[in-house]
C-alpha cells in the first residue's frame, strides 16, 4: 500500500541540543483490546525523576485525549487505550515542552517510553523527538505475533478457500505465525489441536460451544489488527490448552474514512490438481478450483466529533469447487482409463459478512463500545453439492467426495449463522490509577445439513424424498461392478466394463440418501467480564489486576439420518448376501428382542463458567519485570434432563513469568514463563455421553432397504444379528444389540480438569532499527484429560481420566511437545518488512486432542467429539497407539518479505514474497478393530510406516499503488498462490486393511516378525504354513491371477492374534488430499 507522504523518504532529525529518549516497550497480551503507555520521566541534568508532570495522549484512534500526571517516582501510566499511531506530550513549569509522535500502539499491549526533561534554562523551544523506538517486549514472557493491516495488505495470505474460504477469515492469517500450522478444523498452536484455542473478537469469545471450534469466521477486511497467542500468557487469558487468536475490529474516527474493494479468483488460472482413487482404483476423483470472488466496502467517521463514533461494513463472498470423477477398468491385470468417462458436480458456498460499531464517550474517564457482527453462510442444493456438513470443517470435501457412491448419496445443502454482539464500558478513577472493564456478549449460531433437494427432517418417512431414503454401503471384501450400483454412470462405462476380460469392480460404495446425519445445531453463549486494575507502589511499582468472568452456553440439537438408518451390506459381517446391518440407527430395546424405534432425537444441553483471577505485573527497579498471577474457573455440564453431570471445581492455574533486558535500553530480553492451562470443554459431551436421547441399536436384516425401506427390514430382521453384529451374544436378545446405551455415561465421581502445563524460555534481540531476532523455546506437556471408556467392549462407557481414578486400568492420556524456533521480524517500516522463521519440533504421544485425526468418515473428516471421540474408548483400541502424533513435522520454514518501490509522489508498487515449507508427518497402518471397524486398530507402532514428503508453497503479490489525494488511494493487485504449482500429498490413506486384525506389537517397518507380512496369491495359502514376510509390510498389490482384480493377500494377525490371509487395502498409501493448486487473485481497492 502507499504510505503516508512522511514515510516517502522524509527523515526527522534531532537538534544537537536535544535530550535523550529511552523507548523501552512492555508487552502485556491481555483479553482486552484496548493498551497503554507508561514509562518514567527524569531531569536530563540530576537524573532524579520528575513527579507532577502533565502527559497528553492524542490519537486519531482515540476520542478527545488522555490526559495523566505522573507521581512522586516520576512514572506516568495512559491506559485503555485503543490501538493506533500515538503522540505523547510532555509539560511541567521550568521545563522544556517534550512531544514523541509516531508511536504505534497494537493491541494488548503494555508500551513503555521512558522519558528525560531538559530544564528551561536550555531554551525554551518544544523539543519534538522523530525516532525509531526499540521492538523488543522487555515486560512479557508471553510468544506470539500481531498480524497488521501493513502484513495483510502487502503479502499473499490468506488464500482463497480452505481455511480463509472466499471471505479470507481473520483466523486464517494465524497462520503465518511460527508454531501454528493448519489442521482439519482451523489453526493448531504449539502441538495442540484447534478447536483448543480460544477465539476472540473484540474481546468475545466466539468458540462453537458444541466443538470449541472457531464459530465466527468473519472477514479480516474488518480486522484492524489479529494477535496471535501461543505462550506464556498471563492469568487473563484462561480456558485454552492451545493457544489464544483475538481479532481488534476497526473503528470510527473524527475523519470519514473507509474502503471499497473487490476481489476475484478465476477458475481458469488455477494450476491442474492431482487426481485421487476411490476405495478401489476403478475411480478416481478430483476437485478443480471454480471461480472464487468477494465485494465490499467499510466506513468509519463520526456522528459527533470526539463524542460518538461509528464503523460500518459489508461484504458478500462466494466460492465454488468442481468435483468429478472418471473411470478406469482393470483388464488383463492392467488398469485402463475409460474414455469419455468423465462426470463433474459443483460445490458452492456463499457468505454475507456484516460488522456495525458505535464507540461513545461519556467522559474523559468513561467510554462505551457496541460491536454487533455477522457471518450468514450458505451452501450446495439447487443441483450442487454442500462444501462441508458442519461449519467447524473449515476444507471442503476431499476430492474424492464423487467417488463415494452415486450422486443422490453425497447431494446436499448447509446452512450456517453466527451473530455476535459484544458491548464494553472502560472507566477510570483516581486519576487513572484505577481502572474498570466490564464487557458483555453474546454469541448466537444456527447451523444445519439437509439433502440437496430441499426435504427436512419432518420428511425421513417420505421415501419420495431424500430424506426418506437410507443410505445403504457396498461390502468391503465382495467386489461389485460399479454399474450395478449406480445407474447414472456414463454408457461408455457399461460398455467397457462389460467387455470379455474387463472388470470394473468397487467395495464400500454408497447408494441411496446422503449418508451420515442430517440436523439442525443451535449454540447460544451469553459471556460477561469485568476486571479492576490498580497502579500502586512498594519496591518497585505494581500494576495489580483483579477479574471476574462468567459464561453460560446452550447447545441443542435435532437429528436424524435419511430414512432413519444408515445400513452396510450384511456380508462384512459373515452373513449372507442380500441382507444389510444398521450401521447407525437410534433407538432402544425395551423388551426381549422389541425396539422402540425413535429415528429422530432432540437433545438440550448446558454448561456453566465461573472463573477470577490475580496478577501482578511487579517492575523492580525498573530492570527486572516479575510477572505473577493465579487464576481459577469452575465448570459445570448438564445433560438433556437438566441435572448436573459434570461438576469441576479443581481448576487453579498458576502463572509465573520473569524478562530482564541487559542492556537496560529495551534493546534486548531474557525471559521464561512457567504456567498450568485448562481446557474448556465443549458441549458435545453433554449431547452425546451425559444425555439418554440417543441409544443406539443394531440388528441384521434381510432384505433390500432401498425398495421396502427401514420398516420393510425390520419385519425381515435375522434371529442372530445380536452375535453377528458385537461378536458376542446380548442374551436374553438375539435380533437386536445395543451399540449405544440408553442412558448417560457414569462420570468418575472424583474427575479432575484436562489440563497442560507449559515452560517458554527465550532471549532477543533489536538487530535494526524495527527489527529483532530471537531464539524460543517451548515445553508442552498433556497433565490429563477427559474421555469416555468402556471396560465392557462398548456396552456402556463412563466418564474419567485416563490412567487415574476408575479408569485407572487404561493407559494414562500422553502428549508432549518440544519446540525451538529462530525468529527474525521487522515491522513495515521504511518501506519494507520481513518475517522469517524456522521452527524444529517434537510431537509425541498417544492422545492428538480434540479431534482423532485417524478416526476418519467416508469423507476423511476427522472424528471431531471433543474429550469422547474414539481413542480411549477400549483398551484393546490403545495397542501401539504411543508414537509420533497426528502433527509431529519437525522443520517448518516460514518466510514473509516485502518491499514498496517509489515511483513518484503519488505513485509506488509493492512486491511482496512469501515462502512456507515443512517437512511431512508420520503415516500409519492401520485395521479394522473387531468392535468399532476399520482405521480403528494400529496394525504397526503409530506413525512407524513412513513419512509424508516435504510441502513446499512459493506465494507472491504485486501492488500498483496511486494516490488521487491526500487520503485517497486507488490500489490494484494480483496475488499468486503456489506458483510453480507444487502437488506434495497433505494425506494418504492409512487403512492397509479392513479386515479385522491385531496389533503386532511394537511392529514396525523393518522389524515387523517373519511370521506376518507373507504374500498369497490365488490359489496360495489354502493353510499354514504361509510364506514368511522380509521384515515390513508389503505395498499391497493387485493380484494378476484374480479375475476381479482383487489384491494379493498379506498374513496378519487375526482378532485372536493367529497369523492369516487377509484382503490388504489397494489404495493404502495412495494420497486423499494435495496440496492446494496455483491460484491467481486480483484485486482492486480505493481507500479513502
Amino acid at each position: 500500500m502507499l504510505l503516508k507522504r512522511a514515510e516517502l523518504g522524509t527523515t526527522g532529525r534531532l537538534r544537537p541540543c536535544a535530550l535523550f529518549l529511552a523507548l523501552v516497550p512492555a508487552v502485556v497480551l491481555a483479553q482486552a483490546s484496548t493498551s497503554v503507555l507508561t514509562g518514567n520521566v527524569i531531569d536530563t541534568s540530576t537524573k532524579q525523576p520528575v513527579g507532577d508532570v502533565v502527559v497528553t495522549a492524542t490519537s486519531p484512534s482515540l476520542q478527545g485525549e488522555q490526559v495523566v500526571v505522573t507521581d512522586a517516582t516520576g512514572l506516568y501510566r495512559v491506559p485503555q487505550l485503543p490501538p493506533g499511531t500515538y503522540t505523547l506530550r510532555f509539560e511541567k513549569e521550568t521545563y522544556r515542552p517534550f512531544t514523541r509522535a509516531g508511536i504505534d500502539v497494537a493491541a494488548d499491549r503494555t508500551l513503555r517510553l521512558n522519558v528525560e526533561l531538559l530544564p528551561e534554562t536550555a531554551g525554551s523551544e518544544t523539543v519534538t523527538v522523530v525516532g525509531t523506538p526499540p521492538t523488543v517486549d522487555i515486560g512479557s514472557s508471553a510468544t506470539g505475533t500481531t498480524i497488521n493491516q501493513d502484513f495483510v495488505r502487502n503479502l499473499a495470505v490468506a488464500r482463497p478457500g480452505g481455511l480463509a474460504g472466499a471471505n479470507r477469515s481473520f483466523d486464517s492469517l494465524a497462520t503465518t505465525a511460527p508454531q501454528a500450522s493448519g489442521d482439519y478444523y482451523g489453526v493448531g498452536i504449539n502441538g495442540a489441536t484447534s478447536p483448543e484455542n480460544l477465539y476472540l473478537i473484540d474481546g468475545i469469545s466466539v468458540n462453537n460451544p458444541g466443538f470449541g471450534t472457531l464459530g465466527t469466521p468473519l472477514t479480516a477486511e474488518f480486522m484492524d489488527e489479529v494477535n496471535v497467542v501461543s505462550g506464556g500468557y498471563m492469568p487473563e487469558y484462561g480456558r485454552t490448552s492451545g493457544g489464544a487468536i483475538s481479532a481488534v475490529t476497526k473503528t470510527g474516527g473524527n475523519e470519514f474514512h473507509g474502503s471499497v474493494w473487490g476481489t476475484f479468483t478465476p477458475g481458469s488460472l488455477t494450476g491442474a490438481p492431482a487426481a485421487v482413487t476411490g476405495a478401489t482404483p476403478i475411480i478416481q476423483g478430483k476437485r478443480e478450483l471454480g471461480n472464487f470472488g468477494d465485494i465490499g466496502a467499510t466506513i468509519g467517521g463520526y456522528i459527533i466529533k470526539d463524542k460518538l463514533w461509528f464503523f460500518a461494513g459489508l461484504q458478500w463472498a462466494a466460492q465454488r469447487y468442481i468435483y468429478s470423477r472418471s473411470f478406469n477398468r482393470l483388464i488383463n491385470g492392467t488398469l485402463e482409463p475409460i474414455p469419455d468417462s468423465t462426470q463433474q458436480r459443483n460445490g458452492d458456498e456463499r457468505s454475507w459478512n456484516y460488522i456495525g460499531k458505535l464507540t461513545f464517550l461519556i467522559s474523559s474517564d468513561h467510554r462505551l463500545s457496541l460491536t454487533v457482527t455477522g457471518t450468514p453462510t450458505t451452501g450446495g442444493g439447487e443441483g450442487g453439492v454442500a462444501l462441508r456438513n458442519r461449519s467447524n470443517n473449515r476444507n471442503p470435501f476431499t476430492p474424492n467426495l464423487l467417488t463415494l457412491g452415486t450422486y443422490n448419496s453425497g447431494w446436499t445443502k448447509s446452512s450456517f449463522n453466527s451473530v455476535d454482539v459484544a458491548g464494553e464500558l472502560n472507566s477510570s478513577f483516581m486519576d487513572k490509577r484505577l481502572l474498570l472493564d466490564v464487557r458483555l456478549g453474546v454469541h448466537l449460531q444456527r447451523d444445519s445439513y439437509l439433502p440437496g433437494d430441499g426435504s427436512t427432517l419432518d420428511d425421513i418417512e417420505n421415501p419420495a424424498v431424500l430424506a426418506g431414503v437410507p443410505s445403504v454401503r457396498s461390502p468391503a471384501g465382495v467386489p461389485t461392478p460399479v454399474y450395478q450400483l449406480d445407474s447414472s454412470v456414463p454408457a461408455s462405462v457399461v460398455t467397457a466394463c462389460t467387455e470379455a476380460g474387463a472388470t470394473c469392480n468397487v467395495v464400500r460404495y454408497f447408494t441411496g440418501g446422503p449418508g451420515g446425519l442430517i440436523e439442525y445445531l443451535n449454540f447460544d453463549s451469553y459471556q460477561g467480564r469485568a476486571v479492576l486494575t490498580f497502579l500502586v507502589q512498594g519496591l518497585g511499582h505494581h500494576v495489580l489486576k483483579a477479574g471476574f468472568d462468567g459464561q453460560i452456553n446452550k447447545y441443542s440439537h435435532d437429528e436424524t439420518y435419511t430414512g432413519g438408518v444408515v445400513y452396510r451390506d450384511g456380508q462384512d459381517l459373515g452373513a449372507d448376501p442380500g441382507s444389510v446391518y444398521d450401521y447407525r440407527r437410534f433407538g432402544s430395546i425395551v423388551d426381549t428382542d422389541t425396539i422402540n424405534d425413535t429415528p429422530r432425537v432432540f437433545t438440550a444441553t448446558k454448561s456453566t463458567i465461573i472463573g477470577g483471577f490475580i496478577q501482578d505485573s511487579w517492575s523492580i527497579m525498573d530492570k527486572v519485570t516479575l510477572n505473577l498471577g493465579l487464576r481459577y474457573d469452575s465448570l459445570t455440564m448438564e445433560g438433556q434432563d437438566g441435572k448436573t453431570r459434570i461438576a469441576l471445581k479443581d481448576q487453579w492455574s498458576p502463572r509465573v513469568g520473569v524478562v530482564w533486558d541487559p542492556t537496560q535500553q529495551g534493546r534486548s530480553k531474557i525471559f521464561a514463563n512457567y504456567g498450568r492451562y485448562y481446557e474448556y470443554i465443549p458441549l458435545d459431551i453433554s449431547d452425546r455421553a451425559l444425555s439418554s436421547s440417543q441409544p443406539v441399536i443394531q440388528g441384521v436384516h434381510n432384505c433390500n432397504p432401498l425398495v421396502v425401506g427401514r420398516q420393510g427390514c425390520d419385519a425381515n430382521t435375522r434371529l442372530d444379528g445380536s452375535t453377528l453384529i458385537t461378536g458376542v451374544t446380548q442374551a436374553p436378545n438375539r435380533k437386536w444389540g445395543v451399540t449405544g446405551p440408553a442412558y448417560a455415561s457414569y462420570v468418575d465421581p472424583d474427575l479432575k480438569s484436562p489440563a497442560n502445563d507449559e515452560v517458554v524460555a527465550g532471549a532477543e534481540y533489536e538487530v535494526l532499527p524495527n527489527a529483532r531476532a530471537g531464539i524460543t523455546y517451548t515445553y508442552r506437556n498433556l497433565v490429563r484429560t477427559v474421555e469416555d471408556m468402556s471396560n465392557n467392549d462398548g456396552q456402556t462407557y463412563f466418564i474419567g481420566n485416563p490412567g487415574e481414578g476408575i479408569a485407572d486400568a487404561f493407559p494414562k492420556a500422553e502428549r508432549t511437545y518440544h519446540a525451538v524456533t529462530v525468529l527474525f521480524s521487522k515491522s513495515f517500516s521504511d518501506l519494507w518488512l520481513a518475517q522469517v522463521s524456522y521452527t524444529w519440533s517434537k510431537l509425541t504421544g498417544n492422545y492428538d486432542g480434540l479431534f482423532n485425526a485417524q478416526g476418519l468418515n467416508a469423507l476423511g473428516a476427522p472424528q471431531l467429539d471433543p474429550n469422547i471421540n474414539s481413542t480411549f474408548d477400549l483398551r484393546t483400541l490403545l495397542l501401539n497407539q504411543q508414537g509420533p502424533l497426528s502433527g509431529d513435522t519437525t522443520h517448518a520454514i516460514k518466510a514473509y518479505l516485502a518491499k514498496e518501490f517509489v515511483i513518484t509522489p503519488s505513485f509506488s508498487t509493492t512486491v511482496g514474497l512469501s515462502f512456507n515449507a515443512n517437512s511431512g508427518p508420520p503415516i500409519n497402518a492401520l485395521g479394522a478393530h473387531p468392535i468399532y471397524g476399520a482405521g480403528q486398530a494400529f496394525i504397526l507402532e503409530r506413525g512407524s510406516a513412513g513419512r509424508l514428503p516435504w510441502v513446499t508453497s512459493l506465494d507472491a503479490r504485486l501492488n500498483f499503488n496511486y494516490r488521487l489525494t491526500k487520503d485517497s488511494v486507488v490500489t490494484a493487485a494480483v496475488e499468486a498462490f503456489n506458483v510453480f504449482n507444487s502437488q506434495r500429498p497433505l494425506s494418504v490413506d492409512e487403512n492397509y486393511t479392513a479386515a479385522t486384525v491385531s496389533a503386532i506389537l511394537g511392529g514396525r517397518q523393518g522389524s515387523v516378525p517373519t511370521e506376518f507380512g507373507g504374500q498369497c496369491r490365488v490359489g496360495e495359502c489354502a493353510a499354514p504354513p504361509f510364506p514368511a514376510g522380509n521384515g515390513s509390510l508389503p505395498k499391497p498389490q493387485v493380484d494378476p491371477g484374480s479375475a476381479t482384480g482383487a489384491a494379493i493377500r498379506i498374513v496378519l494377525p487375526n482378532r485372536n492374534g493367529v497369523a492369516t490371509p487377509v484382503v490388504p487395502n489397494l489404495a493404502w498409501g495412495t494420497p486423499t488430499n494435495f496440496q492446494p493448486v496455483r491460484q491467481f487473485r486480483f484485486s482492486l481497492r480505493f481507500t479513502f
